[in-house]
């Protein structure tokens, strides 16, 4: 399946070529979860989500950090890397900049327009990341400062409201708890897990330390 992914990939990318849009036409490649464990998927075997803990369904790096792969020839410098935090829902705010529409209210996410374009000094940037996931154990996480730290906590069923807190810049593993160290960061996760959750019938968590 991979390999023929990856030739669609290329016959698409052929293809614009050929028709001569492609320096006017934005192609990205990402994907809404990490390696998934369903239909005999052999997570050990392929490495697939390298040192990286979890997989689809998870808050860990493994479930929630994505390639993220931008062309626009004559626009997008090839080979060129970013570490800024990106997720789904930057996708329409970053369009709409990039074709000069105005912002539609009511979306949510920032442009990645100046990143995209080699100019990142002009990167919007944002307090926080947040994600929460109800099935499972349930479990919310915050990405906070630019992406350097990740709060999580994982089992929330069983009233667990513990957050664990890591340094990726030096551990994208996931492997050192460093939340007794830094009772300030700590708290501010703490705070923005309270306020950004939005219960609900369908998917009740109980997250709040009341």
């Amino acid at each position: 399946m991979i390999s023929y992914f990856d030739d669609v990939v290329g016959r698409i990318l052929d293809h614009l070529d050929e028709a001569g849009i492609a320096d006017n036409t934005i192609v990205i490649f990402t994907s809404d979860n990490g390696t998934s464990w369903v239909g005999g998927v052999d997570i050990g075997f392929f490495n697939s989500t390298g040192i990286l803990k979890g997989r689809k369904a998870q808050l860990w790096e493994g479930g929630i950090r994505e390639p993220f792969i931008a062309r626009w020839p004559g626009h997008i410098e090839a080979g060129t890397t970013s570490a800024v935090p990106a997720i789904a829902y930057d996708l329409v705010p970053t369009f709409l900049d990039l074709i000069g529409a105005r912002r539609v209210s009511g979306v949510d996410g920032v442009s990645l327009g100046a990143t995209l374009l080699g100019r990142p000094d002009e990167q919007r940037g944002r307090e926080f990341l947040y994600w929460e996931y109800p099935e499972g154990g349930q479990s919310q996480a915050v990405l906070l400062d630019g992406g350097r730290y990740k709060a999580i906590r994982t089992n929330l069923r069983k009233g667990d409201l513990t957050i664990q807190l890591y340094d990726l810049d030096s551990d994208p593993g996931e492997t050192t708890d460093i939340a007794a160290a830094n009772p300030a960061i700590v708290k501010r996760a703490r705070w923005i897990m309270e306020r950004e959750h939005t219960n609900s019938d369908l998917f009740p968590i109980k997250i709040l330390d009341r």
